[in-house]
């Protein structure tokens, strides 16, 4: 993503009140939750994100070097029911292979906020995209569809569900995707949310991990959605809603899995409809 795509005219300091490692220690990726806290009240909403801005210049490979990388642009999800001057952010440490020399090199953003102390500030910017809403129908049935940090946006929504409605009488289903089992994180949180909102009959909660982590294999998709077989019967309500967050490479393969799962010869017309509906409601990156 680049700078100037986005309007950062307004941009503001944040402060990290706090730093928590998300996964266990030594084992699978590092994930980290940031507490933030603003000088400006952040008019933000559940779904939308904020842009970190980082003045270089940095040590990249190729022609990062060669035309000058002197800033750096990354959106990270409000992890969190936004609060005026305080936000929190989960971050995945990640990095990058030279595809010319095969160097490692760690991601410029993500390493810096994984690393960054108490009181340590950044620039921000935002918030940024749409923010997602919840259907006026409280027996609609939710599916809720996460990978990775992807898992984020729906701790924020939960947290407006239980908020602003208070409980739930449909049914909510959250598929979470991992590398790896210790990388699953918020489950248990989502969980108690999740059964104070509809009961404990009301939701369900399946978790997918890569079967040779190692490798680089995402999840089974196919297989995971085989664990809610009511997913067409949401596809095809008036009311039903799907989310999804995560990778951009998810979606794809999202696409092809639902679509085989269904028998949906035509599932982007199909997409398309629920989007225009609002039924569809996506963050990906």
């Amino acid at each position: 993503m680049r700078l100037e795509d986005y309007d950062t005219s307004r941009r503001f300091p944040a402060t990290v009140e706090a730093s928590t490692r998300l996964t266990a220690e030594g084992n699978g990726e590092e994930i980290r939750e940031l507490e933030l806290s603003l000088p400006v009240a952040l008019d933000a909403e559940v779904g939308q994100s904020v842009g970190l801005i980082l003045e270089g210049p940095f040590d990249a490979p190729g022609e990062a070097v060669k035309l000058g990388h002197r800033r750096h642009f990354r959106l990270y999800t409000i992890a969190d029911l936004p609060e005026a001057n305080r936000i929190r952010i989960c971050v995945m440490r990640c990095g990058y292979v030279d595809d010319y020399s095969g160097e490692a090199y760690p991601g410029i953003a993500s390493s810096r906020l994984c690393d960054a102390r108490v009181g340590e500030q950044f620039t921000l910017s935002g918030p940024f995209g749409l923010p997602w809403t919840l259907p006026d129908d409280e027996s609609a049935d939710l599916v809720f569809i996460g990978a990775g940090t992807g898992v984020a946006p729906f701790r924020a929504l939960t947290r407006r569900m239980v908020r602003d409605r208070g409980s739930w009488a449909g049914h909510v289903w959250l598929l979470q995707f991992a590398r790896t089992r210790p990388d699953l994180f918020y489950t248990d949180e989502l969980r108690g949310l999740l059964e104070g909102l509809t009961g404990p009959d009301g939701f369900q909660i399946t978790t997918a991990v890569s079967p040779r982590p190692h490798f680089g294999e995402a999840p089974g998709l196919e297989q995971a959605l085989q664990a809610w077989p009511r997913l067409g019967d949401v596809v095809g309500s008036e009311t039903g809603t799907l989310y999804v967050a995560g990778y951009s490479g998810l979606l794809a393969r999202l696409d092809d899995a639902i679509a085989a799962m269904l028998g949906d010869a035509d599932w982007p017309g199909t997409k398309a409809a629920l989007q225009d509906a609002g039924r569809w409601q996506e963050l990906i990156y």
